[in-house]
């Protein structure tokens, strides 16, 4: 019987997406959702209404923060590092005084309805499984109480007033 230092990695969840994609790359099969932001922006433009597609596309005005959100993304990397021991991964940080689960929270974006219906509940309901916060736009499509009550789990920090 093998050591337990010489036995194989879990099968996680990402290695079985990353496997995936392999081999879907591998046969030919693109992906269902573009990974390039131009090819993504160009499905959603063939997906969404005329108006929508303007609205989002533009960055709801003059696009500066769109523009200063892209060139901080850009400044990053990812980087492999293999022979890593990544049995225990925890992406966890202290954020407004929680452990979250990851370091992400889903930025607000107004009017959804011009997306879907339901757009902002939608949102709120992935953010909540994901265990991730969801900070809801002053411009959103619903009120607050009912995106509040589509995702029984999410956070419910408030602001912290000085």
């Amino acid at each position: 019987m093998a050591d337990s230092e010489d036995a194989p990695a879990p099968d996680g969840a990402g290695r079985r997406a990353q496997s995936e994609i392999y081999r879907a790359g591998v046969s030919g099969t693109t992906p269902a959702v573009p990974v390039d932001p131009r090819a993504l922006a160009e499905a959603a433009r063939r997906r969404m209404g005329r108006e929508a597609f303007a609205y989002i596309a533009g960055g709801a005005g003059s696009e500066r923060t769109m523009a200063a959100n892209r060139a901080a993304f850009e400044r990053w990397q990812v980087w492999p590092r293999p022979l890593r021991d990544v049995a225990e991964r925890d992406l966890s940080i202290d954020l407004f005084g929680v452990r979250r689960p990851s370091p992400l929270i889903l930025a607000p974006l107004g009017v959804m309805e011009m997306v879907h219906d339901d757009g902002d509940a939608m949102i709120a309901r992935a953010a909540d499984r994901a265990g991730v916060p969801y900070a809801l736009s002053a411009q959103a499509s619903r009120p607050m109480e009912d995106v509040a009550a589509a995702a029984p789990h999410g956070s419910r920090n408030r602001p912290v007033h000085q």
